[in-house]
């Protein structure tokens, strides 16, 4: 997956998170506005009622006189107390069931523990004795669910009237908890939308920006198979301007290197090339002294004389081969070492060196003996065998 993908890909899945906490917030936060203003009008209307009860059991003419009422309930002056042990002094209970009919009391149930007393509502609400003292002691108001209705129910006991007399109100808000739900889904919706939308547009701004990384990638593959002539012409003051010079200086820096090796490599080849020249003429030296001692009867003298060149032949080829390995580089000491030499003992050795290898030449040395130069004396010595070959 390329970056900007999964820039993408965490783009809309932080919206995705941040979208549903939004709006379990937002939903739970309106529906709890939308409940608390429908409590607050139900209450209101609630308190109403209640001193309109109030007033009216407290009359001694049961005439409420709160709007027009049906005659009949007038002339019935039947007491309520007969029907219950509570009663309602002089309110009737055709007088309380005329009272139910008004559309301001369309949705109340009065009742107590006889039963219920009057009823507009279209639920059914039954006494419970474990009301008293623990519910409904104020007003108050909880919310039910009843066969995927969502009600509220407001009630508080009626002391005024008895002890075990109760009045509620149940109101429908199912259309609350649908309207809630359908804004969530229109939130969701229009969420989704625009998590999409941007999503797609980080992802472009993400591939315009990370496209100095497609060059940089491309350069070094091609850096990778010995092209050290990719140059990077990112013109930007970011991040991505920066990676760009520091790998343009790294591909210069890298072919300067290979270049340098290479020539290293060349020269170390020479150099071992120039080991083997060199090696052979003390070995030359060396098997000829070696093949003297074996087939020819010397002398003492001519026999020491013999050892003593294999040997310094044998020193001079241990040193000289150190030596050679300095300067290509493949062995660090100190075997290299300056010094004042005199020009006619290194001609002597290397007139030693050659006369086994030259055996049909005859060598002389002529010249003064006082003559030094600043040198190596192994290095001046296979200097001046090359010079005699």
């Amino acid at each position: 997956m390329k970056l900007y993908q999964k820039i993408m890909a965490a783009t809309f899945g932080i919206l995705l998170v941040c979208g549903v906490i939004c709006g379990w917030f937002m939903g739970e936060h309106f529906e709890k506005r939308q409940i608390s203003r429908a409590a607050a009008i139900e209450l209101s209307s609630y308190e109403t009622v209640q001193n309109i009860l109030q007033k009216l059991y407290r009359m001694e003419v049961p005439d409420p006189k709160l709007g027009e009422m049906d005659e009949s309930l007038q002339k019935s002056k039947e007491p309520f107390a007969e029907n219950h042990e509570a009663g309602f002094g002089n309110i009737s209970q055709a007088v309380l069931e005329g009272l139910f009919d008004q559309e301001i009391f369309g949705g109340y149930i009065l009742i107590d523990e006889a039963g219920i007393i009057c009823d507009s509502s279209d639920y059914l609400i039954s006494y419970d004795p474990a009301w008293k003292g623990k519910k409904f002691e104020t007003t108050e108001y909880q919310m039910e669910m009843l066969d995927g209705e969502y009600l509220m129910v407001i009630g508080s006991r009626e002391a005024w009237l008895s002890e075990t007399s109760y009045l509620f109100s149940v109101r429908d808000l199912t259309d609350i908890h649908r309207d809630v739900k359908e804004f969530l889904w229109q939130f969701s919706l229009a969420w989704f939308f625009m998590m999409v939308m941007v999503s797609v547009l980080i992802a472009i701004a993400a591939k315009i920006v990370l496209s100095p990384l497609e060059k940089l990638e491309s350069a070094a593959r091609a850096v990778s198979h010995g092209d050290y002539s990719q140059v990077l012409d990112v013109k930007r003051k970011d991040e991505a301007g920066s990676l760009a010079e520091a790998f343009n200086s790294m591909s210069i820096e890298v072919e300067a290197h290979v270049e340098k090796l290479i020539r290293v490599g060349e020269m170390q080849k020479q150099l071992l090339g120039s080991l083997a020249h060199e090696i052979r003429t003390p070995m030359t030296s060396i098997i000829g002294y070696s093949d003297t001692l074996l087939h020819v009867k010397l002398g003492e003298r001519e026999k020491d004389k013999a050892l003593r060149n294999i040997h310094e032949q044998a020193v001079y080829l241990q040193r000289l081969s150190a030596k050679m390995m300095e300067l290509i580089g493949l062995h660090r000491n100190e075997a290299i070492k300056m010094k004042a030499c005199k020009i006619q003992t290194v001609l002597e050795k290397a007139m030693w060196m050659s006369e086994k290898k030259w055996q049909d030449r005859s060598f002389w040395l002529m010249g003064e003996d006082t003559f030094a130069v600043m040198g190596d004396e192994d290095l001046l010595l296979s200097l001046f065998c090359n010079l005699l070959d």
